[in-house]
C-alpha cells in the first residue's frame, strides 16, 4: 500500500512516518520511502530516483526528517541548491 504524506507537515511528520511502518510512503516533494524492514534497511528515493537509504533502528525517524528536509529545498539531480530569480521565489510564497 503506498500512502502520500505531505512534507510540508513539520509539525505531524514524526507521527505520520511511525504510523505508516510496514508500508510505501509518496512525500509530497518527490521523494519515495518503503517503510518495511529490509535487513535492518529502509529504502527510497529522492525527486530524482537515486537511491537512498537508512537504518530501521531507533534514530530512523531523525534520518529520514533529515532527508526530507534536505529535499524539500529546490536542488538540482546532484543535490546542489538552485537560486530561484526573486521573482520566482515570490510567487512560491503565495
Amino acid at each position: 500500500m503506498v500512502v502520500e504524506i505531505d512534507s510540508d507537515d513539520k509539525d505531524n511528520l514524526a507521527d505520520l512516518i511511525k504510523a505508516n511502518l510496514g508500508n510505501s510512503v509518496e512525500f509530497s516533494n518527490g521523494c519515495w520511502l518503503s517503510l518495511e524492514d529490509d535487513n535492518g534497511i529502509f529504502w527510497g528515493e529522492c525527486p530524482y530516483g537515486q537511491n537512498w537509504c537508512c537504518n530501521s533502528d531507533n534514530g530512523f525517524i531523525e534520518s529520514v526528517i533529515n532527508w526530507i528536509a534536505y529535499w524539500d529545498e529546490p536542488r538540482t539531480e546532484t543535490g546542489e541548491l538552485v537560486e530561484l530569480p526573486k521573482d520566482l521565489e515570490t510567487l512560491s510564497a503565495n
